[in-house]
């Protein structure tokens, strides 16, 4: 006996007249065409400041890979995924504040580097 008879005989086909499916290939295709578009806005540098941040990530993102291998990243993540948030439930109002500090002190900083690049 086969034990894999049971799998050959499961019905695999996608109704095409599922509108749960329509919709979601439709939003999916949304979705793809507007990353798409802005991949190719900094790709092609027709935003320079965006252009450049992305780049700059993107160096940072080699430096973080020179140090760490991926294997090492994933285990970090997945302590990290059980570690913050009971760190952040205990102390919630004083990093709620760090937060808040740092997110004006970096909209502050993009708005001088912003100047510096003439609007397109």
């Amino acid at each position: 006996k086969d034990p894999l008879v049971q799998l050959a005989l499961v019905d695999l086909t996608i109704p095409t007249d599922c509108p749960e499916l329509q919709s979601f290939v439709t939003s999916s295709v949304e979705s793809f065409n507007q990353y798409a578009s802005s991949l190719r806005s900094l790709l092609l540098a027709e935003d320079m400041y965006a252009s450049l941040k992305f780049g700059l990530v993107l160096y940072i993102f080699t430096f973080i890979g020179s140090i760490f291998n991926t294997l090492t990243l994933l285990i970090l993540t997945w302590i990290a995924a059980f570690i913050f948030p009971k760190v952040y439930e205990d102390n919630q109002d004083s990093m709620d504040d760090l937060y808040y500090k740092v997110v004006d002190q970096y909209a502050a900083l993009d708005a001088k580097v912003a100047a510096l690049f003439p609007v397109q």
